[in-house]
């Protein structure tokens, strides 16, 4: 059962992978500033916490996804039924065991999920943890809860120093968790969904961090690009491989990053099946590859456009 005395909702160096729906748009929902998505996304968490000071289980249960992912501090709580079950008995007493209340809310710049984080409190007004939730948008002014999980209490989270930290973490761990699901010869869905969000959320990370460099969005991009190539989703593989290309001919990063744009590239149109313009992008990640000294990078570049010439001629 989950407990937020215990396990409290949010980990800061665990939680944003746990983000949830594949991103499919990397704009700000149509006609809705960052802004005011973030006031519905606050508005919503208030609401939800409201639920456990009104002792209203039912209430509570509306906010969940279908798919909403609770953890706990011996077990995860898998679905919406599992998760208002593991908290049925949380509302049975007549005060509530714990509040809790948004202080700081973020969305992705797609305006599909946001994160919502702020203290929880027992019953005599103490700090006994931070929650971490991520809500996903699922209609206009609608979002549900998809992810829950927690830590001790965190202090000065406000701090621009500390915040620097997390996204200092975060960007690198997403990044490798989600290299790990690319690597998965045979994915699930949810393998496929959890892939595109952590590619997003590590990306979206390092754009936070002060000192994010061109080289460093290259390969945020090229991941994106690379995980919605594998989500067979060739438009915003091409997207985002334009940006990688963008990024590091603008930043003039050595041949071997401008080359894995062209690969990138050339994977999207794979995904399409445009034979002529894949053919066009590998000849030119074959022109920056002739550029690359170092022997390891060049053979991981070569590699990959080899397998994707050998893809196009059907071997």
């Amino acid at each position: 059962m989950t407990n937020r005395r215990l396990i409290v909702r949010g980990s800061l160096v665990v939680l944003l992978a746990a983000v949830a729906v594949a991103v499919s748009a990397h704009a700000a929902a149509a006609g809705e500033t960052n802004e005011q998505l973030a006031s519905q996304v606050r508005e919503t968490e208030a609401a939800f916490a409201k639920t456990m000071s009104d002792r209203n289980h039912a209430a509570f249960t509306s906010f969940l996804a279908d798919d909403a992912v609770f953890f706990g501090s011996k077990s995860v709580l898998r679905g919406k039924t599992a998760v208002s079950a593991g908290w049925k008995p949380l509302f049975e007493a007549q005060s509530p065991p714990f509040l809790w209340a948004p202080d700081r809310v973020e969305v992705l710049d797609s305006g599909k999920l946001a994160l919502s984080t702020g203290p929880i409190r027992d019953d005599k007004g103490r700090d006994v943890g931070t929650f971490m939730s991520i809500w996903r948008r699922e209609g206009k002014g609608k979002w549900k809860i998809v992810f829950d999980k927690g830590c001790p209490p965190c202090p000065a989270l406000d701090q621009d120093a500390d915040i620097q930290e997390i996204h200092r973490q975060l960007s690198v761990k997403y990044f490798n968790d989600c290299r790990d699901l690319m690597d998965k010869n045979t994915k699930s869905i949810e393998d496929v969904e959890n892939m595109l969000l952590l590619a997003d959320a590590s990306l979206w990370h390092w754009k936070q961090r002060t000192d994010c460099r061109p080289l460093d969005l290259s390969v945020g991009y090229w991941q994106v690009s690379r995980a919605h190539a594998l989500a067979r989703q060739a438009d915003m593989a091409r997207l985002f491989g334009q940006k990688c290309l963008a990024v590091s001919q603008n930043g003039k990063l050595p041949p071997f990053y401008l080359g894995y744009a062209c690969e990138a590239l050339a994977r999207a149109e794979v995904v399409a099946g445009n034979e002529e313009a894949a053919w066009t992008r590998l000849s030119e990640a074959r022109d920056y590859l002739s550029g690359v000294g170092d022997k390891e990078e060049y053979a991981l570049l070569e590699r990959d456009i080899v397998t994707l010439e050998k893809t196009l001629a059907g071997e």
